[in-house]
């Protein structure tokens, strides 16, 4: 059979040799949106068909028993959501309260102002910022807060220039 096939294969010519053209690949079909939403909505209403055809044979218990599974299926993804929420609810307290741990260990007066997620970040942070946020005046020569109240001269000198408090 197989000789036949190639008899004949050698036996009829080509599009070449007959000078005709040999057809080009077809493009493909462009369709409008309209028609596509058109055709969408009866898969769509195939779909529901067919699950009322697969259905139309099933006991009543055996669909009780699937919109049994479903819903425990819904509540289970539900008590999941809600342990993850709760769970990132605790963490994120943990975090504020750490926060608040090493601002005030650091002399930070606004805890908010700490980056990190762990007390060696938070620690680092409060570092960097201490001295930018320090309230009281370090002498530069000691690096030391003075231990006595500022001299009356000293705050009309401070008042003057605005470095006093109002």
């Amino acid at each position: 059979m197989s000789e036949e096939h190639a008899q004949q294969g050698a036996t009829q010519p080509t599009a070449e040799q007959t000078g005709q053209q040999a057809t080009p690949k077809a493009e493909p079909k462009m369709f409008d949106e309209a028609y596509v939403k058109e055709l969408r909505a009866e898969a769509a209403a195939n779909r529901v068909k067919l699950k009322e055809y697969e259905d139309r044979d099933k006991s009543a218990l055996e669909k009780a028993i699937e919109r049994a599974e479903a819903a425990e299926k819904a509540i289970a993804d539900r008590e999941a959501a809600d342990k993850q929420r709760q769970a990132d609810e605790q963490a994120a307290l943990a975090l504020d309260e750490l926060r608040a741990e090493v601002a005030q260990a650091k002399g930070i007066a606004d805890a908010s102002i700490l980056a990190g997620t762990s007390r060696e970040e938070l620690e680092a942070h409060a570092d960097k910022l201490k001295p930018l946020i320090n309230p009281h005046p370090v002498n530069p020569d000691t690096g030391k807060t003075p231990d006595k109240e500022p001299s009356e001269v000293q705050s009309f000198v401070a008042e003057l220039f605005g470095g006093g408090n109002n």
